[in-house]
């Protein structure tokens, strides 16, 4: 059985049941369709369950060290423990034959919008659209969101933890002062006109400076800033009153690539009547062009569909105090809704068989909410329920109308596929500090007190290690390595017998390490690197030990304050880590991605027994199309959804 068209489509840690709840109450009509109309299961990610990993492990049919793409920032063997780390995100990590390349290989044409770990594009004749998809950073965007306020922003959000000054700075101090200096000032202002200068610096450019003009229009108190290209300009480029957006400004900024333009707008979170106050909101800074295949389709996006914005730190905003949640669902609904428009252009007027995309809203709204739904969640507080409860909703409502205005434009003889990457569980027990518990039985030293850094996108970090007495680290999440010598840059454990002590005494530790409040083990499974080759993971993309937490410890751990970094995340449910088990309790909460599938010869409205594995769906989807299978497909053909 040879079908003509496939659709994938991604959605970021969407989980089985939530689609049954919300698709019962009628609030996901789309996916409900495809349910209905097809076959429905949970899947397993490949471990770790990282959305670097997974979106690749679909993509490929491989797991993890098979495909070269082992966690979100990688370390490459030889280079300083603590320090050069990359993003997992880039093409250039993966070793394995994609579904698109393969299906380019037998002739096909394929259409990629924003699939995680496609940038940079591997074929220049392929529809690209973008497609790099760190959480945490766009190699493309020119600058990312960014917040000016006049005074200091620290106090975090509650149920959350600040994340590092790596993904999100603090808010830029930027002091209001008197107006001077202004050619041509407005005369509309009732009350002395006061100014504030709005600095940017381009990831590795250089810094441009607008003016902002705080104007009294009403005589009732200073209520908007009209900002300008400098203080000679005759007109304001954009004006902008409390709550509401700008327009969009298109303006050019000096790059590491030379001069780019790119587009943006602002959003005036707060300005107090007496203007001792401000608080501006500026929209991730993206450029015209240089983010699509062929060349001039971002020109043709941006006319039909409009600005693109990656929601790249989308989160870190919301986590830190400089947005509401009103102005978080305003950037998520921009996105969602421009990748709809934009999935319907590109099927519509260029040719495909294969077209590719993913959404990654409902893995931010969970990383920031989903605790919030569960009473046991270490950040839980009572009162925001509801509010994490619609939050989650909307996600998931985004999510479905996105599929819809794909579905709109295939016809009933097109193989699609709907899944997620990963799951997410509620933060449950403290994040596991291991370099702190590596530390604690002597296996790291310090010069100085020592420094931690805990992120679920970095690894943990310290400048202040001595390495001449150090002997283990953990140089990404999920995996630590020895300070061998021979091969660390200040190698002190020699190759042998003292290298295998080492890792007995690391495993030792782990399986070791409990909650110190109610005696649980924290870590499900540590392993030596060469036992966890069943795994998928194998060779020097992975550490010297492997090990991942237990998502399901002691719910006693309620007694600690919401407002310390227990969580070690900083946020309220993650995926990282974790080993996906089972679950919890409830299905909404569980580690395990979801899958559907629907087309022609497929099982109609069928729960699958059993999950499948990631790494099956791209020699499915290249069995039913009669393509040729991924080179490195580790997967099994599902002959049990055919009719």
């Amino acid at each position: 059985m040879a079908l003509k068209k496939v659709v994938l489509i991604g959605l970021d840690a969407a989980v089985l049941g939530f689609f049954k709840e919300l698709g019962k109450r009628g609030l996901l009509p789309n996916i409900q369709r495809v349910m209905d109309s097809g076959i429905y299961t949970q899947a397993f990610p490949t471990p770790p369950p990282a959305t670097s990993v997974n979106w690749n492990t679909v993509a490929t049919g491989a797991r993890a060290a098979t495909h070269g793409v082992t966690a979100m920032s990688m370390h490459n063997s030889g280079d300083p423990l603590d320090k050069n780390y990359y993003s997992g995100f880039f093409s250039t990590n993966r070793k394995a034959e994609t579904l698109w390349e393969a299906a380019e290989r037998g002739g096909k044409k394929a259409t990629l919008l924003k699939y995680p770990g496609s940038w940079p594009p591997t074929k220049k004749e392929r529809v690209q659209v973008e497609g790099f998809g760190d959480p945490g950073w766009n190699v493309l965007a020119i600058a990312p969101r960014l917040c000016f306020a006049n005074y200091e922003l620290h106090d975090p959000k509650p149920l959350l933890t600040k994340p590092p000054a790596r993904t999100l700075p603090e808010s830029i101090l930027t002091p209001i002062v008197p107006a001077k200096g202004w050619r041509t000032p407005p005369k509309e202002s009732r009350s002395n006109l006061l100014e504030v200068r709005l600095s940017y610096v381009p990831r590795a450019g250089k810094k441009k400076c607008f003016y902002a003009l705080i104007v009294d229009s009403s005589g009732k108190g200073y209520d908007r800033m009209l900002i300008y290209d400098d203080k000679a300009s005759k007109k304001p480029i954009t004006s902008v009153s409390v709550g509401n957006w700008s327009v969009w400004i298109t303006s050019v900024f000096q790059t590491e690539k030379g001069e780019r333009e790119g587009i943006f707008r602002f959003k005036l979170m707060e300005l107090s009547k007496t203007g001792d106050r401000f608080r501006l909101f500026t929209s991730q800074i993206f450029p015209k062009d240089g983010w699509t295949l062929p060349e001039r389709l971002s020109s043709e996006l941006i006319e039909k569909v409009g600005p693109f914005q990656e929601l790249t730190s989308v989160n870190g905003p919301y986590v830190v105090g400089w947005i509401d949640e009103e102005t978080l669902l305003e950037e998520t609904d921009y996105h969602t809704e421009w990748l709809a428009r934009a999935a319907g252009y590109l099927l519509a007027n260029y040719e495909w068989d294969l077209f590719c995309t993913q959404l990654h809203i409902i893995d931010h709204m969970g990383h920031l909410f989903l605790g919030g739904m569960d009473p046991e969640c270490i950040l839980y507080e009572s009162g925001r329920e509801k509010l994490c409860s619609e939050m989650m909703t909307k996600a998931y409502q985004l999510a479905d109308m996105f599929v819809g205005q794909i579905l709109k434009n295939l016809d009933e003889e097109t193989l699609v596929i709907i899944t997620s990457d990963h799951g997410q569980v509620p933060t449950r027990m403290p994040g596991l500090n291991s370099n702190e518990l590596l530390a604690q039985h002597g296996l790291i030293q310090y010069r100085e007190n020592p420094v931690y850094w805990v992120y679920p996108y970095v690894a943990q970090k310290s400048t202040q290690i001595d390495w001449s007495r150090s002997k283990a680290y953990e140089a990404c999440e999920s995996y630590i390595y020895v300070n061998l010598k021979g091969r660390e840059p200040y190698g002190i454990v020699e190759p042998g017998e003292e290298y295998e002590e080492v890792r007995n005494e690391i495993i030792n530790i782990l399986r070791g390490a409990k909650n110190p409040q109610t005696g649980d083990h924290v870590v499900a499974m540590a392993l030596k690197r060469e036992d966890a080759e069943p795994l998928g993971l194998y060779g020097e993309g992975v550490g010297d030990v492997i090990y991942l937490l237990d998502t399901k410890p002691s719910a006693s751990m309620r007694k600690i304050s919401p407002r310390t970094e227990a969580g070690g995340f900083g946020f309220t449910a993650n995926h990282h880590g974790y080993l996906h088990s089972s679950g919890f309790e409830k299905d909404i909460f569980t580690q395990r991605a979801a899958t559907l599938i629907k087309g022609p010869g497929i099982v109609k409205g069928v729960e699958r027994s059993r999950p499948i594995h990631l790494i099956d769906i791209a020699p499915t989807i290249s069995y039913l199309m009669g393509w040729p299978t991924p080179r490195e497909s580790e997967g099994a053909i599902l002959q049990d959804i055919l009719e």
